[in-house]
């Protein structure tokens, strides 16, 4: 049975005599388990678990670190800062293991311990992402997106010379296990308050950032989005697109959506027929390097303010 509350979520597995929780904290992400009674036999305690989904575990020779390693070898995540205490508050000597299959294994010395027992580990980042010239009211990370060794990462707040949250857009690379900046993309003819890098998305060598509240021929946040592509580790502007019968407030790039040559562009705020914010989103496809609109999808049973495409 799954309890939460604030930034814990708690898993009751009565059957095992088990709790499960995870609790989102500042330094990680903490998964512990809580035993209500000693396991049968005389040997210390050993809880075992099993990775999933390609992560692969190794074990530090001191025993207080896990490193998970996707199916590339790369390190994604460390298992770190074991800690075991009893009824009393009392700490116990532990350490973890992994074997050859890949399972891990908290090892504790439980003899005088008094029961029920918590084991407490952490999941702790492998790297946090920064711009290297991050501001305050930046809003770096309002959104996020990946694929394979790239992120991009949008700050909607950042100032681009005088104009006030012109928005940017950052990419990372992965060398190792090591993230990098490569490069911060802004609109060319970005103007102040336009919000770019509101919704981001990116596949393969291709990264569209939204700029929602952009103004365009005298239509005060019509919206609009950019298509960025990589020429080695340069990012370079190639299209920007606007929907074809955009009008005031739509809101056009609210959110965005790319695979291949195909993206998709929200517009929730885009009034459809006689209907207020019923909302729209338009799907454009890529033939060369030109960027044509294809479609425009609405909803057949919609009605207004149901913000369609958000």
């Amino acid at each position: 049975t799954w309890q939460a509350k604030e930034n814990r979520v708690e898993n009751r597995r009565a059957e095992f005599g088990l709790t499960e929780y995870f609790e989102n904290r500042a330094d990680g992400l903490e998964q512990g388990f809580i035993l209500d009674a000693k396991p049968s036999g005389d040997e210390n305690l050993s809880l075992i678990l099993q990775t999933s989904g390609g992560l692969r575990a190794k074990a530090s020779e001191d025993g207080q670190k896990i490193v998970l390693s996707d199916e590339t070898g790369m390190e994604v995540l460390d298992y770190d800062k074991l800690k075991v205490w009893d009824a009393n508050q009392t700490y116990l000597s532990a350490r973890m293991t992994t074997d050859e299959t890949g399972e891990i294994h908290f090892e504790v010395e439980d003899r005088n311990a008094v029961y029920p027992l918590t084991i407490d580990p952490t999941f702790v980042q492998s790297q946090k992402l920064t711009a290297n010239d991050g501001a305050g009211n930046d809003q770096f990370g309002w959104d996020v997106a990946i694929a394979g060794d790239t992120a991009v990462v949008g700050s909607i707040g950042s100032d681009i010379n005088s104009n006030n949250s012109q928005g940017s857009a950052y990419v990372f690379v992965r060398n190792g296990s090591v993230w990098t900046q490569q490069a911060k993309l802004v609109a060319n003819d970005g103007s102040v308050g336009d919000n770019f890098g509101n919704s981001v998305a990116i596949s393969g060598d291709t990264i569209i950032v939204s700029s929602p509240l952009d103004d365009f021929n005298s239509q005060n946040d019509r919206g609009s989005a950019y298509i960025f592509v990589r020429n080695g580790t340069n990012w370079i502007p190639q299209e920007k697109l606007i929907a074809s019968d955009g009008a005031d407030s739509d809101f056009f790039g609210g959110s965005v959506s790319i695979s291949g040559d195909t993206v998709l562009i929200g517009a929730e705020f885009d009034d459809v027929g006689s209907d207020s914010d019923q909302g729209s989103a338009y799907v454009f496809v890529r033939n060369g390097g030109a960027w044509t609109q294809q479609q425009k999808l609405t909803a057949s049973d919609g009605f207004e303010f149901e913000n369609f495409g958000s």
